[in-house]
């Protein structure tokens, strides 16, 4: 959140964490239909697989989300 403080005038920063709150808000609900639609072709047990390989690697390293932003 920092870089979007420093880079984001004055003028516009309600504007800009009400964007910010609206994709975060948002993205529990289409999370679920991504998995939803992902489960309606693969079996549980192979997504819930390959998620935990994703979730170990986000665990490894961290900071390859917090650079995104």
């Amino acid at each position: 959140m920092r870089p979007v403080r420093r880079s984001t005038p004055d003028a516009y920063m309600s504007r800009v964490f009400t964007i910010v709150g609206m994709i975060s808000k948002g993205g529990m609900p289409f999370g679920s239909l991504i998995y939803g639609i992902i489960l309606s072709k693969i079996q549980l047990r192979w997504v819930t697989t390959n998620l935990g390989f994703v979730f170990k690697r986000i665990i490894k390293n961290p900071l390859s989300l917090i650079n995104l932003f």
